[in-house]
């Protein structure tokens, strides 16, 4: 890539097209509304020399956060909801519930672990789990979020395509001691979730899961 796109990217201009350029490259695809797969083909290019970015929401703004990033955004500084920067049974900071929030708002997708059955990826982050998360958390219930597309899980787990979410705390309490699980879970099927888990299903006695479709 021309050093000039990459300085336009944010990026160092080397001229070396490695993993920090195709993120940003994917970055860049994911806030313009274009096919997120790190190729700067014809549309990216387009776009890139008409100097095209993305208008940043304004401060106190009446319309709803609609799009992923702009939800997880919201959910970094949600009081009431707050992610685990460890996992529970392997070792990799960069795919921690926090990172993948932190780097869903960033626009470059929330990354797998490459413990897991799929390895090392980046994963969009369903927009209709994050306006659940954001529901549960005006309705009252203080989450800790064990899980988004990190860890390990099934083969065909719906955690690997950024459909879910765990969660392990509620409202000070862990699951399976005293949290209110069964109420989260019953909202959470309101909410559109199709896969809901928790105290009483195998593997789920310690946090709850919640998938959608």
């Amino acid at each position: 890539m021309p050093r000039r796109k990459q300085a336009q990217l944010g990026l160092h201009p080397d001229g070396i097209c490695g993993n920090k350029t195709y993120n940003a490259v994917r970055g860049f695809q994911t806030r313009s509304g274009l096919k997120t797969d790190g190729v700067v083909g014809p549309k990216t290019w387009t776009a890139l020399i008409a100097g095209h970015t993305p208008a940043k929401p304004k401060p106190g703004g009446t319309k709803p956060a609609t799009t992923a990033i702009a939800l997880a955004r919201q959910l970094l500084t949600k009081p009431g909801i707050t992610y685990a920067t460890r996992h529970a049974k392997t070792v990799d900071a960069a795919s921690t519930a926090y990172r993948n929030i932190h780097d869903m708002a960033e626009g470059i997708g929330a990354a797998t672990s490459p413990h897991s059955h799929v390895g090392s990826k980046r994963v969009q982050l369903d927009p209709r789990m994050l306006k659940a998360l954001i529901t549960l958390a005006d309705s009252g219930y203080r989450l800790q979020i064990s899980e988004f597309v990190g860890g390990t899980h099934s083969k065909k787990s719906r955690h690997y395509r950024g459909l879910s979410f765990d969660a392990n705390i509620i409202n000070g309490k862990h699951v399976g001691s005293g949290a209110p699980h069964k109420k989260v879970m019953n909202l959470c099927r309101t909410l559109g979730a199709t896969e809901v888990l928790g105290p009483g299903n195998k593997g789920h006695n310690t946090h709850i899961h919640c998938a959608w479709k």
